[in-house]
């Protein structure tokens, strides 16, 4: 009886802890890509190291589920010094373990992003 209470209570704890929802959008952390490096905070900017350009990101996806593995951003980013800005909507394919990324502009390119740490 003691035995199947303990495979039980074990049992218990192994299946909450794979049921944890993630509270943090997965897009954060800084990922590279063959456009170079970017770094996305959580209070919204992003940083492209190779260009030096920064700018603002938004999820955009219908509904806050960040165990999604599909999810669509929104990027502006200043491209000059007269503060003109490009606005660029994504969708991020996220692998499983949401450390690597098939991301496509909604005209059709496709780039590989891997993640290099979380913030």
């Amino acid at each position: 009886m003691k035995k199947l209470l303990l495979v039980l209570l074990i049992l218990s704890v192994v299946v909450s802890c794979s049921n944890q929802i993630n509270s943090q959008d997965p897009l954060i952390g800084s990922w590279f890509s063959v456009d170079g490096v970017f770094k996305i905070s959580s209070n919204g900017e992003l940083y492209f190291f190779k260009e030096k350009l920064a700018g603002v990101w938004a999820n955009k996806s219908s509904k806050e589920n960040f165990d999604s593995e599909i999810q669509n951003y929104m990027w502006t980013m200043a491209v000059d010094e007269y503060g003109e800005t490009k606005i660029t909507n994504m969708k991020f394919t996220f692998s499983s373990d949401f450390n690597d990324a098939e991301v496509g502009e909604l005209d059709g390119e496709k780039v590989h992003f891997n993640r290099i740490m979380n913030n």
